[in-house]
């Protein structure tokens, strides 16, 4: 899918590598066993715009994705967020919808989630 490449691509830098897709290397009890801050990101929703643009294979799906960021401190984390959004936006193949931040007690890190709407139905040229 098309979007699994652009995010990889967008973020590699930001993350030194570190973007995976749905899930964190973790270890048995739990703890992110990559270097921080990190990145993930999943699929949320995808649907099929009918439209004369969409086809019916997932190539065209309207995807929602979301990406979530891991950093050890809120100080880490504001910027990394405003770094993500410049460079999806910046790809021009998205639009962003919402984000939420929280701080998580048991690995004792701070998150943000980001999602991130690919309309590939609209990109497809005939």
């Amino acid at each position: 899918m098309i979007f699994e490449t652009v995010v990889r691509a967008a973020l590699k830098d930001i993350f030194g590598g570190r973007c995976f897709f749905n899930v964190f290397p973790q270890l048995e009890n739990g703890q992110i066993t990559t270097r921080l801050p990190a990145a993930r990101f999943q699929i949320v929703s995808a649907f099929n715009e009918a439209d004369v643009c969409g086809t019916g294979t997932r190539e065209t799906d309207d995807t929602r994705i979301q990406v979530d960021i891991v950093a050890g401190t809120s100080d880490e984390l504001d910027p990394l967020i405003d770094d993500v959004i410049e460079a999806l936006i910046d790809t021009e193949l998205c639009t962003r919808d919402n984000y939420f931040t929280t701080y998580d007690e048991q690995t004792r890190t701070h998150r943000a989630s980001i999602d991130f709407l690919f309309q590939q139905s609209s990109a497809v040229s005939s």
